[in-house]
């Protein structure tokens, strides 16, 4: 065992104690090269997963509100900019629709984002599309865990083109990821429920 007797040991020995310490519980900085599940500009992310599950009426209509879940990555590509793309989803009252988007986001603030989302439908459960459809979102969000949301979709089936309009709201982040992980189960569910009924 050491014994520090003298005063200048001592005084060394805190100022070394004191240096680890410092070093030890420093925080992580987050820098530009890493990966981020919950969202962040470039200062903290060079790259963020997001996840978003929510609810949207079509209107007008007097349906049931469908869910939607959506996920995928975007990368930061500026200050205030980010690009990615996601797979999204819908379940209807009865029906089932899957697509891909590309997404840009601004950062408006720190936390206060809005997204543009154009895309693709690529698959329609209840009633077969004649050709890919078009999907596209508008969202105004608040630190990746609520946002509003304004939806497009245009479809087309042998007896024409149906056009609609969706409002809702969505979480993102956590709760965002565990719904959007109950919606795609349900949303596989209801796929293969169509196709069994479409084979007969």
């Amino acid at each position: 065992m050491i014994r520090l007797t003298s005063p200048v040991g001592r005084r060394q020995c805190g100022v070394a104690v004191a240096g680890v310490l410092a070093v030890l519980l420093q925080p992580v900085p987050l820098t530009a090269q890493g990966f981020c599940f919950h969202p962040r500009p470039i200062a903290r992310c060079s790259w963020f997963s997001v996840t978003e599950a929510g609810v949207a009426l079509s209107v007008p209509s007097d349906e049931d509100p469908n869910l939607t879940f959506q996920a995928g990555a975007l990368a930061n590509v500026g200050p205030r900019s980010a690009i990615g793309g996601m797979l999204v989803g819908a379940v209807f009252q009865n029906d089932v629709r899957l697509g891909v988007r590309a997404r840009y986001r601004h950062w408006l603030t720190d936390r206060l984002t809005l997204d543009v989302a154009p895309g693709v439908l690529l698959y329609n459960g209840a009633f077969t599309a004649d050709s890919p459809g078009f999907t596209g979102e508008l969202a105004l969000g608040y630190a990746d865990w609520i946002a509003l949301t304004a939806q497009l979709d245009v479809v087309s089936f042998e007896f024409g083109t149906e056009t609609r309009g969706f409002f809702g709201v969505k979480l993102g982040s956590y709760p965002g990821a565990v719904a959007a992980g109950a919606a795609v189960i349900w949303a596989g569910v209801a796929a293969l429920v169509f196709s069994d009924i479409d084979k007969q």
